[in-house]
């Protein structure tokens, strides 16, 4: 069964709060609401769009994530629970690894 979205669901997450966290290098890391998902992006501050982005199934994983990851750390290069990789076209059931895979873009 889907799960029913209502407008009022969609201005809720309109409004809230979006965490942002300042890089050394330059570039900011945000939590981001979607409609269906939560969006966690890097890029840089002054720059229109973005360097990468990964979206989470819930507002807490994301937010595990954003508090967790380090961009900075060559030894993760990217962060860990997400749901869906849009820019190589991954997806990972419950945000884990052992489950990635392939889907259309």
């Amino acid at each position: 069964m889907s799960e029913t979205i209502t407008a009022e669901d969609i201005l809720r997450k309109r409004e809230e709060r979006v965490p942002t966290r300042l890089l050394a290098d330059g570039r900011q890391l945000w939590l981001y609401p979607m409609i269906f998902t939560y969006r966690l992006v890097i890029g840089l501050v002054e720059a229109d769009g973005y360097d990468d982005f990964w979206c989470y199934e819930t507002r807490e994983a994301g937010m595990k994530a954003f508090d967790e990851w380090d961009p900075l750390d060559p030894t993760t290069p990217e962060p860990t629970g997400w749901l869906k990789h849009k820019c190589t076209g991954r997806f990972r059931p419950g945000g884990d690894p052992a489950q990635e895979r392939m889907v259309r873009r």
